[in-house]
């Protein structure tokens, strides 16, 4: 083969690749985010437009769990396929990666940006940005 013919090949490839990445990072930059709206004794999940976008859980909810007969109950669930750490750091060992939808309990949101749950009877972390508050 020619190498003027191989040259438009690879940069048929490139620009093939090219128009992917953005297309996937427009996908990205597109998808929905949440954000839980307690209201009385209901919690109800609703989608935020990108210019509402908030950078971590904290900001939207209190940090004051609510208390049952004495108990003090905070629910959560992942909000996408998400990793359960060891310590509230992305370099920290994963203990386990779990489904959207997957319930546990909070222990506490903490301000920098992670929640320290229960998860197989032991504590753990899970970025705050992947947690949906649930009523229990």
């Amino acid at each position: 083969m020619k190498k003027r013919t191989i040259n438009r090949i690879l940069l048929g490839i490139i620009a093939f690749l090219t128009v992917a990445i953005c297309i996937l990072i427009v996908q990205i930059l597109n998808r929905p985010r949440y954000t839980a709206n307690n209201e009385l004794e209901t919690a109800t999940i609703t989608e935020i437009t990108q210019s509402e976008a908030i950078p971590n859980i904290q900001e939207t909810q209190t940090t004051e769990p609510e208390t049952v007969a004495n108990t003090t109950v905070l629910r959560g669930k992942a909000s996408a396929k998400v990793n359960i750490r060891e310590l509230p750091s992305t370099d920290s060992r994963v203990l386990d990666t779990v489904e959207e939808g997957v319930e546990f309990n909070i222990i506490e949101i903490l301000d920098s940006g992670w929640t320290k749950i229960q998860y197989n009877d032991q504590e753990a972390y899970i970025s705050s940005s992947y947690v949906i508050l649930i009523q229990s």
